[in-house]
């Protein structure tokens, strides 16, 4: 049966993103729809309770990414809202891609006001807002905290993005590494927007790397280098006095709230 469309999704799923893929999806999204909806199931709240709704919802979570790699994005955008009106308990990926598309059309406005309603605090959100806020008003107090509570969501997710840390073995990764590491490569262009993006959250990364023993040791000096380069050495050295000696913590993860607790409450990056 050609028009299966658990077939076309399977088929779709052995392709990297391409316009193949897409018209996989797009074929299966036809009777998948017809099916949710002879279901009386189309519109409804408990959509996401049964099992066509559940593989509608799927496809569509394909969909809106194989949009977004093609650079679709407008479509990409009415697909992950599509998503989201049925996702009342944020299992999907939906809004993710909403933050992802409207990043990528530039409507920053718009990200800060979903993110007023959107009571979650995830990768998405947090990295949206920092951005949006950085290239609406520049390097201000706002972008600055909301910098660094982007990176309190997942604090390897900056140096995924960057290539600082290597990726994790998949045969080893736990699930919050694989997550982590899915995002990094989702939002990595999300942060070169502009040159003076870019550099406001390398430094920030490298700040935060050099504070926790994130580098290897043989990389380090390269590191503190980049530090001088980018005037933030005395940053540095402040926000280390304010740490203090890291055999306090018992652990990476205290170490890692206590950095960004300090860089948080002070000023460790040039505003504008």
């Amino acid at each position: 049966d050609s028009d299966n469309p658990e077939a076309l999704i399977l088929l779709a799923d052995s392709l990297d993103y391409s316009e193949e893929k897409l018209e996989l999806l797009q074929k299966a999204r036809g009777p998948l729809r017809q099916a949710v909806e002879e279901a009386g199931l189309l519109g409804s709240e408990s959509l996401m309770d049964e099992e066509e709704g559940i593989l509608y919802i799927g496809l569509l979570q394909r969909l809106g990414f194989a949009l977004l790699s093609e650079a679709r994005t407008e479509e990409a955008l009415e697909v992950a809202q599509d998503i989201v009106s049925y996702d009342s308990e944020n299992l999907t990926l939906g809004k993710t891609l909403v933050y992802r598309c409207l990043i990528d059309l530039q409507r920053f406005g718009e990200v800060l006001e979903q993110a007023m309603g959107d009571d979650e605090v995830t990768p998405a959100r947090q990295h949206a807002v920092a951005i949006s806020t950085f290239m609406l008003s520049g390097a201000n107090r706002a972008s600055y905290k909301a910098l660094w509570d982007a990176f309190k969501v997942g604090p390897n997710i900056p140096f995924y993005i960057l290539g600082y840390i290597p990726e994790p073995d998949p045969e080893e990764m736990s699930e919050e590494e694989e997550e982590d590491f899915n995002f990094s490569i989702l939002f990595e262009d999300a942060w070169t927007l502009s040159r003076e993006l870019f550099n406001w959250f390398s430094s920030a990364t490298i700040l935060f790397g050099l504070l926790t023993d994130r580098f290897l040791e043989e990389d380090k000096e390269s590191f503190f280098v980049l530090l001088g380069s980018l005037n933030i050495r005395s940053y540095y050295e402040d926000a280390l006095q304010k740490i203090g000696p890291h055999d306090r913590y018992t652990d990476a993860e205290v170490l890692d709230e206590e950095v960004l607790s300090v860089l948080r409450a002070g000023t460790f990056l040039p505003l504008d």
